[in-house]
């Protein structure tokens, strides 16, 4: 399910700002994305995406 939520975060973005590069849209999902959340990641990068409603 983390596709579906990152798309949506991302579709906000870039409604928000059309002209969005792919490299500032990562840099502005990384800068959201709070660090060291998940439990045990199994060697993901261990980041989680919270949008509120």
């Amino acid at each position: 399910m983390a596709t579906p939520h990152v798309v949506g975060v991302v579709a906000e973005m870039l409604q928000s700002t059309p002209t969005a590069t792919p490299q500032t849209i990562s840099t502005n999902l990384l800068n959201q994305a709070s660090t060291n959340v998940v439990k045990n990641p199994s060697g993901s990068p261990n980041r989680l995406l919270y949008k509120s409603p």
